[in-house]
């Protein structure tokens, strides 16, 4: 039976209105493509072919529904819709021709209507694998509805897109959302999402809003906001305006052109309402919910300062009760407590670690006790923070003390260095050290160039050489020396600074360094006059030159090694051949009945000769070895390869002599000269390997299921085994 797709239709059927042409359908619409063939062919098309319509592409999990039934029954007029399955996702994986944008364990991946070849993730979408099949086809459905009203191809003149038409118009706007072009926003249109040709008029309206705002962004890998946007609009009614961006490219040029305190990317939220503007940044669909209640929390906290009601009038507060509780456990950005009475409270920190610029574990500490708020009914705990002033905070460190700090700039005669963090819009407590006075008394010059010593960001160790009236005087400490934690910025928590790599550029001090170890991002950021960049030009050019003098003495150093190394590669040339002349084995090589007795002896007798006592304790023959049946003939077809030379080899081999097997290129002899080619396999199916014995000739062998050696053939090079 033919498959039935469902059919969109315009909302006129007025025979005089002109259709629209009905795009073409690729011919991989509605097929499950399984092998490398097909896979390669879907490419071409996708590389060369104009494509009327987006293109999903599915994959499957095993032993999960077949999703390509459903998307075709929900989009299959909308879209072009393949299946990868079996080989062809291998061959994908393999030859790398989808690249980046290769979907695969459940996903899909859409590709948007086009003439050009689209190679980016960020230009298509993936589609997450859900567990729920249903769930999974109304996800592709929306992103891929929520793409196309992006990629829409303008309409000819004279024809509009009618009421029923999904597609929306640049200015993006729901049917339940819709406002006003160029962000007339207000209580009668509180929400709008925005394309490129509107990015500007975005960023003003940003920067000069009267009203509480959002800035709802989407991740950069689905292009679906993952807090409910219309939770939002319904919870806040028109009384904040909801700014919603589905596009990275247009994130990007938005989030670039605000402060920093404004900006929101990659599934971010960030709610401007008055003095506070957090950024609420939920990390997967499974955060959403909290997420979103976390935005309109803060925006009716805002809106209704006095208390609010769930239908959105100004009421009494909920309740809450003063609450005193002692951290018991941090997971994450979570903070676990518990009251004087036993209950298990909790509250979120994210919102506090982007105010403090702090990770969660500099901010709070298991024991420490906060004071707060609990609703009724809620487990919910708002911490009341009581954040330290900084100057008394550090009023404690006295001369002779080594403290912690943070390198916040880096130039090359100074640094500045933050002692303590600003925080809750009190200052920084930061002091400027000079390379002259941190230097003073110590073996290393006044004119020491900072920048290749102290990374900017890095934590510092100083020791006090004198506080008072005057300012602060510090010396380069002693990595013995006890240091003084840093203070907390919270009142019983954690310090905020921890002293791991504290003496890093101490030791790099002590050493060499330069300007080339900088990037030169960093560099061109420390120059900031002329007379500075005259300087480090000079600078580097000295130890240019220092560098070139080194690498010189390092060359002339190089050539006598090597020259000295050719005379002992003669030397040991020389003594080979003086070995080979004076061989000790030869009276006794005739008095054996059989080729394999004779071998066997003469093994042994070259352990004895070659090997220490300790060498043959660590390393001893096996009680047994094997020849293969052609082994004594491929010995007898060489009278040119060294006997000793064999012998050698064949120990190296049967005692498992690593070193010396690494000398001797052991390695596996392969069905072809390429190394992916496969292993070779004697008769019985075990792997053969090689070793050098001297010059062009080859010791073949096996080792059988003991792990002895089974000698299979001594040959040259060209003539190895077939």
């Amino acid at each position: 039976m033919a498959k039935r797709h469902r059919t969109r239709t315009d909302a006129s059927t007025d025979p005089a209105t002109p259709a629209r042409p009905v795009p073409r359908h690729s011919p991989f619409h509605g097929q499950t493509l399984r092998n490398g063939l097909d896979a390669s062919q879907l490419v071409i098309w996708l590389n060369r072919s104009q494509r009327p319509l987006p293109t999903v592409l599915l994959t499957r999990r095993p032993n999960s529904p077949n999703p390509l039934p459903a998307v075709l029954n929900e989009i299959g007029d909308e879209a072009d819709v393949t299946l990868i399955a079996g080989d062809a996702i291998q061959s994908l994986r393999q030859t790398g021709s989808l690249g980046t944008v290769a979907p695969y364990g459940g996903a899909a991946r859409i590709f948007p209507t086009d003439d050009r070849w689209i190679d980016h993730p960020s230009a298509t979408r993936i589609v997450r694998w859900q567990d729920d099949p249903q769930q999974l086809v109304q996800d592709i459905a929306h992103a891929l509805r929520r793409f196309a009203s992006r990629t829409t191809p303008a309409m000819p003149p004279g024809q509009s897109r009618s009421p029923a038409d999904p597609q929306r118009t640049p200015l993006a706007m729901s049917p339940t959302r819709s406002a006003p072009p160029a962000l007339q926003l207000g209580p009668d249109h509180p929400h709008v999402t925005v394309d490129a040709a509107h990015a500007q008029a975005a960023i003003d309206h940003i920067r000069s809003h009267r009203r509480p705002l959002v800035l709802v962004t989407a991740p950069n890998a689905t292009g679906v906001p993952i807090v409910d946007v219309d939770a939002i609009l319904e919870a806040t009614d028109g009384r904040a305006d909801i700014i919603e961006i589905d596009d990275p490219t247009v994130t990007r040029t938005v989030t670039t052109a605000l402060p920093p305190e404004l900006r929101a990317w990659n599934g971010a939220v960030r709610v401007v309402a008055g003095d506070r503007h957090p950024r609420i940044f939920p990390r997967s669909q499974a955060d959403g919910r909290h997420a979103t209640e976390q935005v309109i929390e803060t925006l009716l906290g805002f809106i209704y300062a006095g208390g609010y009601t769930a239908a959105g009038t100004a009421a009494a507060a909920p309740a809450a009760r003063p609450a005193k509780a002692t951290v018991r456990q941090i997971v994450g950005s979570r903070v676990v407590l518990q009251d004087d009475a036993r209950h298990t409270l909790a509250f979120d920190s994210r919102a506090i670690v982007e105010e403090a610029q702090l990770p969660t574990v500099r901010l709070f500490a298991v024991g420490q006790r906060l004071h707060g708020t609990v609703r009724t009914g809620s487990t919910d705990f708002t911490p009341e923070l009581r954040w330290r002033d900084g100057r008394s905070a550090v009023a404690a460190y006295a001369p002779g003390s080594t403290v912690l700090g943070r390198a916040v700039r880096v130039f090359d005669d100074r640094m500045r260095v933050e002692l303590f963090p600003a925080a809750a819009g009190q200052d920084a407590v930061s002091v400027a050290v000079t390379a002259a006075e941190l230097l003073d008394g110590t073996p290393h010059s006044a004119d020491t160039d900072l920048r290749p010593v102290v990374p900017e960001g890095a934590t510092v160790a100083l020791h006090i050489r004198n506080h008072g009236a005057d300012g602060w005087q510090f010396a380069v400490p002693d990595p013995a020396m006890p240091v003084v934690p840093a203070p907390s910025i919270l009142d019983g928590g954690p310090s905020w600074l921890g002293p791991a790599g504290a003496f890093d550029w101490v030791e790099r001090l002590q050493g060499p360094h330069t300007l080339a170890e900088l990037p030169v991002e960093r560099l061109l950021e420390s120059v900031g006059s002329v007379e500075d960049a005259r300087s480090a030009i000079g600078r580097l050019h000295a130890q240019l030159r220092d560098a070139r003098s080194r690498a010189d003495r390092l060359a002339r150093t190089n050539r006598e090694l090597e020259e000295t190394n050719q005379r002992l590669r003669q030397h040991n040339r020389d003594y080979a051949r003086t070995v080979e002349a004076s061989d000790v084995l030869a009276p006794f090589r005739e008095r054996f009945a059989t080729p394999a007795d004779r071998m066997d002896w003469e093994l042994r007798a070259t352990a004895i000769l070659q090997m220490s006592p300790e060498d043959r304790r660590r390393h001893p023959l096996p009680d047994s070895w094997g020849y293969g049946g052609g082994f004594f003939d491929s010995v007898d077809a060489c009278p040119d390869m060294a006997r000793n030379s064999l012998l050698r080899t064949m120990l190296a081999v049967a005692c498992r002599l690593d070193d010396d097997l690494r000398g001797l290129e052991l390695h596996a002899l392969r069905t072809g000269p390429g190394g992916d080619n496969p292993q070779r396999r004697d008769e019985q199916g075990r792997p053969i390997f090689r070793a050098t014995i001297h010059g062009q000739y080859r010791l073949h062998f096996v080792r059988d299921e003991d792990g002895a050696p089974v000698f299979l053939s001594a040959t040259r090079h060209e003539g190895e085994l077939r």
